[in-house]
């Protein structure tokens, strides 16, 4: 069972964010100033209950749509309401590693 979280409940997202960073670089063995986030936007398909991170909702796009089917953002006219988002999941890593994949 995974636990999501909704960032507009938090007085200071970014504090949660940067503790998530600084519990993984400390329990990885990794400088803090060596890590950073991966994010996926998470289909309604998908089953991210056994993966590690961060899931968040609640979040949404400005200007902009996201088409569940292709999984891609799309623009909207600037007049257009906010856009929720599926949930997306950030996942910690070194840079180092982040570079090697890409």
């Amino acid at each position: 069972q995974r636990t999501t979280y909704s960032l507009s409940t938090f007085h200071r997202p970014k504090h949660f964010l940067l503790s998530y960073l600084k519990d993984w670089a400390y329990v990885s063995g990794t400088p803090l100033s060596q890590v950073s986030f991966t994010v996926r936007v998470m289909s309604m398909a998908t089953s991210a209950d056994q993966e590690e991170g961060l899931h968040l909702e609640g979040l949404e796009l400005v200007n902009g749509g996201w088409d569940f089917l292709q999984g891609v953002m799309y623009p909207t006219l600037a007049s257009a309401p906010p856009f929720p988002l599926p949930v997306i999941l950030l996942t910690a890593v070194s840079i180092e590693a982040r570079q090697r994949e890409e």
